[in-house]
């Protein structure tokens, strides 16, 4: 459970970023993943900041999101938000797995 005092690493520049990054999921767009590449990429710069004394689970991270992903790209801001915090918590991958895969067509 996420605090209400704890503050998060990221700015609301950063945030903002993530929104517009997230609307450009499809630009990347691959038939053998569909939006995994995109989503990888929308989300890189914030795993690299959770995981930057972490090479291995930032590794585990992207291995993970390079998954089959496809979805209503209009929802992607706000999972994008949701498994973020859930990353920058140090949530279990296995919880962070079973809240995405219901909604990316597993």
């Amino acid at each position: 459970m996420v605090s209400k005092n704890k503050k998060s690493i990221f700015s609301n520049h950063e945030i903002s970023m993530l929104g517009i990054r997230s609307n450009l999921v499809q630009a990347s767009f691959s038939y053998e993943r569909m939006h995994s590449p995109g989503w990888t990429w929308a989300q890189l710069p914030y795993w690299e900041k959770i995981y930057r004394d972490d090479p291995e689970g930032l590794k585990r991270v992207m291995t993970d999101n390079m998954e089959f992903i496809n979805s209503s790209p209009p929802l992607y801001p706000i999972l994008m938000g949701l498994l973020l915090t859930m990353e920058e918590e140090h949530v279990d991958s296995t919880t962070i797995k079973r809240c995405y895969q219901p909604r990316f067509g597993f």
